[in-house]
């Protein structure tokens, strides 16, 4: 289980972060691929300033995000949420903060059930999984 769990963080992190996107349909998954892969790191980071720079650079591809996905085409949107996390689909409110929030919490929670409640282990853990995820060059 734990395995899987890491394989799913693990290969988030890697599609298609840095990639150019090449129509507005890639870019908005690029961009909520990036939102993700931000804000489960900011949740492994070990330093102050490396949870800050996550959350910055997660808020800001999420603004994005959810920005461009209001001026796709009904098309773009059915193609888009083909290539985005479910979890896009279950969140709302009356903000894109308010929502990214909600991204932001369960992020943190999917990334917390990987570990081990023994702190050190977990310290290790998370440790290896920001290795793992290239969290030190999302940007």
């Amino acid at each position: 289980m734990l395995k899987i769990i890491i394989g799913i963080i693990v290969a988030v992190c890697f599609c298609s972060v840095q990639a150019i996107a090449k129509t507005q349909v890639e870019e908005a998954v690029r961009l909520s691929t990036l939102t993700l892969s931000a804000f489960a790191c900011e949740h492994l980071a070990n330093t102050e300033d490396d949870r800050h720079r996550l959350l910055d650079i997660g808020l800001k591809a999420g603004r994005e995000f959810l920005e461009s996905v209001q001026k796709l085409s009904s098309d773009e949107r059915k193609k888009t949420d083909e290539g985005i996390a479910i979890m896009w689909r279950f969140v709302g409110g009356p903000t894109k903060d308010f929502i990214l929030g909600q991204i932001f919490d369960k992020e943190g929670r999917i990334v917390e059930k990987v570990f081990d409640p023994d702190k050190e282990k977990m310290k290790r853990n998370k440790e290896e999984l920001y290795s793992q995820m290239n969290c030190m060059i999302i940007d």
